[in-house]
């Protein structure tokens, strides 16, 4: 009876070294599956985090404002064909006020009577309290607020001039802030200064706006 008892607890002590070497290695599989996964997360999670939510093409031309060429931090950017610059170097050249409102992510920009209203994101912009609509939003780049500069330098009555052989923006600053009297610029100051929810894409940019290098 000893022998058969002792027989029977030799084979459970074989049948348990068994099952702990069998459960080492598929511990091990597992950990390794687990760590693994999570490396795959953490890299798509990492890829996502540094990767540009908004695309556009860096604009390797020249700025210049009264002849002065304006050195930017952050270069300006194209976007869906318009040319957008960091608003504050810019406007600093022009002599208008630039505010940043952080809670509201809303920036002002005045000059003389005029003011303008650009929401960070928003394609809605107030001009002296009137509301208009762009094809391309205010946004933030590398902490810099990028606006459209054709927009904002005829609302504000400024001449803007395309060099086509170089791609070069030159902004003339009109002393008396006012838009020439043509067709295109009538219906601008008509529909900033008259109507409200009105889309000014085209009286605002011009119908050459390809032409006029993305601006």
């Amino acid at each position: 009876m000893k022998k058969i008892l002792a027989l029977v607890l030799m084979g459970l002590l074989v049948f348990s070294s068994a099952l702990t070497v069998y459960a080492k290695p598929e511990k091990a599989k597992h950990e390794l599956k687990i760590k693994t996964e999570t490396k795959n997360q953490l890299e798509v999670q990492t890829q996502a985090r540094f990767e540009p939510k908004v695309k556009f093409d860096e604009f390797k031309a020249k700025v210049s404002v009264n002849g002065k060429e304006i050195k930017f931090d952050v270069p300006p950017v194209i976007k869906e064909g318009r040319t957008l610059i960091p608003v504050r170097a810019v406007m600093n050249g022009l002599g208008a006020k630039v505010e940043w409102d952080q809670a509201t992510n809303t920036i002002t920009i005045t000059k003389g009577d005029i003011t303008i209203q650009f929401i960070l994101g928003e394609s809605k912009v107030l001009v002296n309290g009137k509301e208009v609509s762009l094809d391309v939003p205010a946004m933030e780049i590398s902490d810099r607020t990028f606006v459209p500069i054709r927009f904002i330098s005829e609302i504000l009555g400024e001449k803007i001039n395309y060099d086509e052989k170089t791609g070069d923006i030159e902004i003339e600053e009109n002393d008396q802030a006012e838009i020439e009297n043509n067709s295109d610029e009538t219906t601008v100051s008509q529909d900033v200064y008259g109507n409200t929810n009105e889309t000014v894409t085209n009286s605002v940019y011009g119908t050459d706006g390809e032409v006029e290098g993305n601006d």
